[in-house]
């Protein structure tokens, strides 16, 4: 691959990935095209886009905006990046997705500059959205104090409440993790390969020595 493509590729990739607060992993290798199009297309209902990525290039994207993916990238991987809502629906659907479709590996993800782990992604699969949480403190002002003070220190914020589901769950690492909080990586466009073409054909691992 020739520098020319190699530069072109990552400016595509920081495009795809700047500007976003969070960050799903997926491992996608021997998805069946068919069951890469379903998983797409349920994504895509929950606004979320996914794409396979060249994971030398998406490591040194990352490694610009100060973010250490701890093992995130092997093998054929899938991003989705979103916001802080955006992730419980979409670490949602992939739990779902991977019980039926054991081939989908859950990796892991990002949140607030926070590496996440498997394990902290389901947990996020159990996090209720803002809008339920909400009403959850609202039942809980005709609770007693008690119930008011627990909901009070758990806080609105989702770095709050995946600490809240990890410690529940027993496992995984939170959002208290991170140090400082790096900026999203920068201004560039994905390296669109369909999720359909990685599941058919060769693993973007395998063009990695090309675009060295």
């Amino acid at each position: 691959m020739t520098n020319v493509v190699t530069i072109r590729i990552l400016e595509e990739l920081r495009r795809f990935l700047s500007g976003h607060r969070a960050y799903l992993f997926v491992g996608t290798e021997g998805l069946r095209v068919s069951e890469a199009a379903a998983l797409r297309a349920a994504l895509a209902g929950a606004e979320l886009e996914v794409q396979v990525v060249r994971n030398r290039l998406a490591s040194r994207v990352f490694s610009e905006a100060g973010v250490g993916l701890d093992g995130l990238l092997r093998g054929q991987t899938a991003i989705i990046p979103t916001d802080e809502e955006g992730v419980i629906a979409g670490a949602r659907i992939l739990v779902g997705w991977s019980k039926d479709h054991p081939k989908l590996e859950l990796r892991g993800g990002i949140l607030e500059g926070a590496v996440l782990d498997a394990a902290a992604l389901r947990a996020l699969a159990q996090i209720p959205s803002r809008p339920i949480f909400l009403s959850q403190v609202l039942g809980a002002i005709l609770a007693p104090a008690s119930a008011i003070a627990s909901l009070v220190q758990a806080t609105l914020s989702l770095p709050a409440r995946l600490a809240l589901a990890l410690e529940q769950a027993g496992g995984g690492k939170g959002a208290d993790d991170r140090t400082t909080e790096p900026n999203a990586p920068g201004d560039g466009g994905p390296a669109r390969e369909s999720m359909g073409e990685a599941a058919g054909g060769p693993s973007p691992s395998s063009h990695e020595d090309e675009a060295r």
